[in-house]
């Protein structure tokens, strides 16, 4: 059987096997993400500036990909992250990625060479804010162009650490709702 199995298959083939399998054998979702997904992108959008020989300003793209380990290159990264975020790469006169084609690239650098997993963050409760009296004020006279005094129709608001516009504080009870909806019949009506 052994002798079989050596002539069939010599060794130098059954080890060429093995190193081609094995790579996609133990690799992870994360693994095959960035080739599939973000390097492709990369190809199209980045390198005919900065891959295939070409190095605009000093930078080549296919380089920094070839040395993997992305963590360890978080600075030409963060390079990469904020030129595609201010939209100064790639440059206007050529074809732009779409917004999720970007999205996956941030979210892909953000992961790979930030370390940064967004569910191990906690972003706290989104507060529900209302506009406080000054802010209405200024609100009716820019879209209705109509002076109010609001002070006098409407409740003082609360404050919070001296300050009367933190949305912790602005809470909308009844009498407040009450007093913002009876005030605002004539502005409709105006």
């Amino acid at each position: 059987m052994i002798a079989y199995f050596q002539l069939k298959f010599p060794r130098t083939t059954v080890c060429l096997i093995f190193l081609i399998l094995t790579p996609f054998a133990f690799s992870k979702k994360e693994n095959r993400f960035f080739p599939q997904k973000v390097l492709p992108l990369l190809e199209e959008y980045c390198y005919d500036f900065h891959g295939d020989g070409a190095k605009k300003g000093d930078f080549a793209m296919d380089e920094l990909v070839s040395l993997g380990n992305f963590d360890q290159h978080s600075k030409k990264w963060d390079w990469v992250w904020k030129n595609l975020y201010h939209r100064n790469m790639p440059p206007a006169n050529v074809p732009q990625p779409f917004d999720p084609e970007i999205s996956m690239i941030f979210s892909w650098i953000e992961q790979a060479a930030f370390g940064h997993d967004s569910s191990e963050y906690d972003p706290g409760h989104v507060v529900l804010r209302r506009l406080n009296r000054i802010e209405y004020e200024n609100t009716v006279e820019d879209l209705f162009k109509i002076k109010i005094d609001a002070r006098n129709y409407l409740p003082a608001d609360d404050t919070g650490y001296g300050f009367d516009t933190i949305g912790e504080v602005l809470t909308l009870s009844p009498l407040v709702m009450e007093k913002y909806l009876k005030h605002s019949f004539p502005l409709v009506f105006f």
